[in-house]
């Protein structure tokens, strides 16, 4: 469903909301995502923006969208350091 270029905007996005720059992080590193992290409600505002984007972009159902929104944030999110 996603392809790379979603993946990709997704990510940016992602990164923006905890001031890292994309272009410092080397993706191809084992576990980057957890030498950032982000607070329970920074987590939150960026899944209900992930979900509302996959609805527009990709057409899906609320339900398909907040699956799809966990997996990827399963996958890539940061950690969650309150």
């Amino acid at each position: 469903m996603l392809n790379s270029k979603d993946v990709l905007y997704l990510l940016l996005e992602m990164f923006r909301r905890v001031n890292v720059p994309f272009e410092s992080v080397d993706l191809n590193e084992e576990d980057w995502y957890l030498k950032y992290s982000w607070t329970t409600e920074q987590s939150n505002s960026y899944k209900d923006w992930l979900v509302e984007t996959l609805r527009k972009k990709h057409k899906l159902s609320k339900a398909t969208a907040n699956a799809t929104a966990g997996m990827f944030l399963l996958n890539y999110g940061w950690t969650i350091k309150d």
